[in-house]
């Protein structure tokens, strides 16, 4: 149905061993597995973020397990064919805790507010 909003929450890069406490600059690690999932998402490559973990960069540091990347593709799943999407916020924290919002909307049905 249309008109409904499925939030996923967790964190776009999750490696609890390799966070920086004295939050030092980004990672170039997380950041490249963060541009690889954003870049696969606005190019509808569905295939290849289902098959991340063997073909997105750094995969296994950031994400040594699957469970925080889980609500994305809770999502994605809910998100129309065809859908567009939107980069609504992108920050780090810790140097490589990546905290990227993405947004996925049927254009041709979206609502304006009034």
């Amino acid at each position: 149905d249309l008109g409904v909003l499925v939030i996923g929450s967790g964190a776009m890069t999750h490696n609890l061993r390799a966070l920086d406490r004295n939050e030092g600059p980004i990672e170039p690690w997380a950041q490249d597995f963060t541009n690889w999932m954003v870049d696969k998402v606005k190019t509808h490559d569905i295939n290849a973020l289902l098959d991340y973990r063997a073909q997105a960069p750094h995969a296994i540091k950031a994400h040594p397990e699957d469970d925080h990347l889980m609500p994305f593709y809770v999502a994605l799943g809910a998100a129309t064919d065809g859908y567009t999407p939107d980069l609504i916020h992108d920050s780090y924290e810790f140097g490589n805790l990546a905290m990227t919002a993405l947004r996925f909307y049927d254009q041709d049905n979206a609502k304006t507010a009034a």
